[in-house]
């Protein structure tokens, strides 16, 4: 008997040591859905077993890497079922902010633990005040309720821009160049569109700049220069102040006792480049970073500590990443309306695992873009811009975004580029916020700029440009674009390069330590849906181009207020204004918009409603509102509401 029982205990023994003879990394592949949890109470881990018939028991640990809080008790369950797919939903609501290592070990194995993230971030968009809110010879747009006591039944949509591309190469055959931008543009006093472009080559070697003109943007004539500005087309310059850095600078540590309090209006944020072992001074400065200064006048440069953001590499197995990992995409740098809080926007680098990497695309790791914001310049606290959430594609990932302020700087709008890693296309959103911190994306929102099919002169990438000039003509707003007719991973390849022979299959087979073709490589990818073969991707690689492009919308259409169903009403907290409101709305045929004017309390002013309230049906973007049948043409004195009635209509803007 006694033999028989040591003969149970040694085969239970080979039984254990066989179970754990391979690893768990070797059998499993998990990692957070999202590589940030921004204003969520969820969080989800996603198993994929190669063997649906083992059951593996897993084990989880949680640790902040920074305070090392554990926010909740080991968690174990079982990997079974006839699925290879396995996802685990954590409450997180009770978790505090913070960046949490997940330890994940086979039950009962000594096995080092596979190591993944969990990023939790909560923010609180600011308060809006109760009013009033001087609105005088300013403009009010829909995007939120800011100004809004009440609404009932409505609903906002985002109105996708059209992209018109300028294209004078088509009767001009050798103006035709690989990179093309537009670098001035109006309208004259005839009505005609004027065009500088700038085209260059790959390489950027060698190029021209011209002047082009059309009167319906596809047949273009190329001229001396414009002719005299329309006086009905507004130009308004949308970028940020860029400051140059002295010619001489002097350069050392700021030194609180002796500098004293940093003066914030005179604090940048400079990148080093991509020199290594640089000295700004005497002060070793990594390549590739962001560096807070304060460039006082007289060209001293005080470096206001370390990089506020450093471009990392390759993550190791057990690293989840730091804030201050950055990617190269980034956004301006920007005050606040007030003056008192400086922000730079900046693309965090975050570590991926199986299965969900790209392992076609140069990058293994999430680009998510983050606000880096200051009152002082020495301390800068870091939140997401914005996170891609639960209905996202996995891979969704940020390319960088463009700012700009309305409604006298209380409200800022921001193009998000957004990079959809799994098909290698970069297109536009447009988002909003009221503190240049915590933004607006809405929820299933449609792109503003998106991508085109293949061989399309936006296939690959549509999104703004350095040139952040809007020009105003006609009820339309024009914006110059950046659009490019390749995916990212082929504009990767033959970027600035003018010979384009070497893009072949078996070039890419060797990109990447290869791991851009095979078992998770483009041939493999949702890719494949637009394209047959390498041979054919190579191909078109090689006809890269960037086609100078206008973004065309209404005027201040970027988003509508509409009925979700029939009828919407919207009441609006006091207001103070003088003069008359103009709307810019459009409506059904059997359709109005009727705005009424109350008193601060809420009550009719006789005068502006019922039977005397303004009526407004048609198409418009700044129609002039009339009461009392035309008789009343401006607003009352003193604080007042608005009470507006939607029906078969949409509003987007009112002017004061």
């Amino acid at each position: 008997m006694r033999l028989f029982l040591n003969l149970i205990v040694l085969l239970s023994l080979l039984a254990a040591g066989t179970a754990f003879s391979e690893t768990l990394a070797g059998r499993i592949r998990v990692e957070s859905r999202l590589s940030a949890y921004l204003n969520m109470d969820t969080a989800v881990l996603v198993f994929e077993r190669d063997d649906v018939v083992e059951e593996i028991s897993v084990t989880l640990s949680f640790r902040e890497q920074n305070t090392q809080f554990v926010p909740a008790e080991p968690k174990t369950f079982t990997l079974s079922g006839p699925s290879h797919r396995t996802e685990l939903s954590l409450d997180i609501s009770d978790w505090p902010d913070g960046e949490f290592k997940v330890f994940i070990s086979e039950t009962g194995s000594v096995e080092a633990p596979l190591v993944r993230g969990i990023r939790k971030q909560t923010t609180l968009p600011p308060q809006a005040p109760s009013g009033p809110f001087s609105v005088g010879g300013d403009k009010m747009y829909f995007v939120d309720d800011w100004y809004f006591e009440t609404t009932a039944g409505l609903q906002r949509e985002i109105h996708p821009a059209e992209l018109v591309p300028v294209e004078p190469w088509k009767s001009n055959p050798k103006l035709k160049h690989v990179r093309n931008s537009i670098q001035d543009f109006r309208v004259d006093s005839d009505g005609r569109f004027n065009v500088k472009i700038e085209a260059k080559t790959s390489s950027m070697k060698s190029g021209t700049n011209y002047w082009a003109q059309s009167t319906d943007l596809e047949n273009w004539t190329i001229v001396d220069g414009p002719g005299a500005r329309h006086s009905d087309c507004r130009l308004a310059d949308l970028s940020a102040n860029v400051s140059r850095l002295p010619d001489h600078p002097v350069y050392r540590r700021y030194d609180p006792e002796a500098d004293g309090k940093v003066d914030l209006s005179q604090v940048r944020v400079r990148y080093s480049g991509f020199k290594k072992n640089q000295m700004w001074g005497d002060i070793p400065i990594p390549h590739r970073s962001r560096i807070a200064v304060w460039e006082k006048p007289g060209g001293e440069v005080l470096v206001l500590g370390d990089p506020i953001t450093v471009d990392k590499g390759n993550f190791d197995d057990d690293e989840i990443g730091t804030w201050r990992d950055s990617n190269d995409n980034f956004g301006d740098v920007r005050f606040s309306p007030d003056g008192k809080t400086l922000s730079c926007y900046q693309a965090r680098r975050i570590p991926r695992h199986d299965p969900f990497r790209a392992y076609y695309d140069n990058n293994l790791s999430d680009r998510i873009l983050v606000t880096w914001s200051t009152t002082n310049g020495v301390d800068w606290n870091p939140s997401f811009f914005d996170a891609p959430t639960l209905e996202d594609p996995w891979g969704t990932q940020h390319y960088g975004v463009d700012i700009w302020y309305e409604e006298d700087r209380r409200l800022a709008f921001a193009y998000l580029k957004i990079y959809d890693v799994q098909h290698q296309k970069v297109y536009t959103e447009v988002l909003s916020s009221r503190d240049g911190i915590s933004w607006n994306r809405m929820k299933n929102g449609k792109p503003f700029m998106d991508n085109g099919a293949p061989g399309t002169f936006n296939y690959g990438y549509s999104i703004t440009t350095g040139n952040r000039t809007r020009m105003a003509w006609d009820g339309y707003y024009y914006e110059p674009a950046q659009c490019i007719n390749v995916l990212h991973f082929m504009f990767l390849q033959v970027n600035r390069k003018d010979d384009r022979s070497f893009v072949t299959p078996e070039f890419f087979a060797t990109r990447f330590g290869g791991r851009m073709v095979g078992e998770h490589g483009v041939e493999n990818s949702p890719i494949m849906n637009w394209h047959s073969s390498w041979e054919e991707m190579c191909e078109v690689a090689k006809t890269q181009m960037f086609t100078p492009t206008f973004v065309r919308y209404r005027q201040d259409g970027w988003i509508g207020a509409s009925p979700a169903k029939r009828r919407a009403q919207i009441v609006t907290k006091p207001l103070l204004s003088a003069g008359g409101l103009a709307v810019n709305a459009e409506t059904k045929p059997d359709g109005f918009l009727m705005v009424e004017v109350l008193d601060s309390d809420g009550n009719e002013i006789e005068e502006y409603s019922g039977r005397n309230a303004a009526v407004f049906k048609g198409d418009d973007v700044n129609a002039s509102l009339a009461w009392s049948n035309g008789i009343i043409r401006e607003l009352p004195v003193g604080p007042f509401k608005l009470r507006i009635t939607l029906e078969k209509a949409e509003v987007f803007a009112l002017t004061f």
